[in-house]
């Protein structure tokens, strides 16, 4: 199984790494492709969707090049492209694994707790969820919605 892994940051506080299987992330960017397909095909081509679609297409094909040879990839850099589409895997629980840092342990699926999260009231309020090891130590998280 080849896998890839990302540094996840809070608030710029390194807390974990996430492992996740490289065949997850081709579903992720054929979704963006099929997206792209849909609604942005008609757009010029210096348009930024189309500049980002570009970047998927050659992202996609260096993961393929990785699962055909069977090489793991290392995204540890949370700024690099690639993170914020891995974050999607993570939201639809399809990671392999995730490091804490602090414990310096790799939690399965099944070990990780999760826990939804919301600030404010009214108008003025946001909510999301939180991934935390056995020892409570937060791994991942996320803003799902904002009023």
């Amino acid at each position: 199984m080849s896998y890839y892994q990302f540094n996840f940051y809070h608030n710029k506080e390194y807390l974990s790494i996430i492992k996740i299987e490289i065949i997850k992330l081709i579903e992720i960017y054929d979704e963006e492709i099929n997206y792209y397909k849909k609604f942005c095909k008609n757009l010029p081509k210096d348009a930024p969707r189309h500049t980002e679609y570009n970047s998927i297409l050659n992202i996609r094909s260096e993961l393929v090049e990785a699962l055909n040879n069977n090489k793991n990839l290392d995204f540890k850099d949370n700024t690099n492209y690639i993170a914020s589409f891995s974050q999607k895997t993570v939201r639809k629980n399809e990671y392999i694994s995730i490091y804490c840092v602090k414990c310096k342990t790799y939690y399965s699926r099944d070990e990780i707790n999760s826990e939804n999260w919301s600030i404010g009231s009214g108008l003025i309020a946001s909510g999301g969820k939180t991934l935390f090891c056995k020892e409570h130590h937060m791994l991942f998280g996320w803003m799902e919605w904002n009023s």
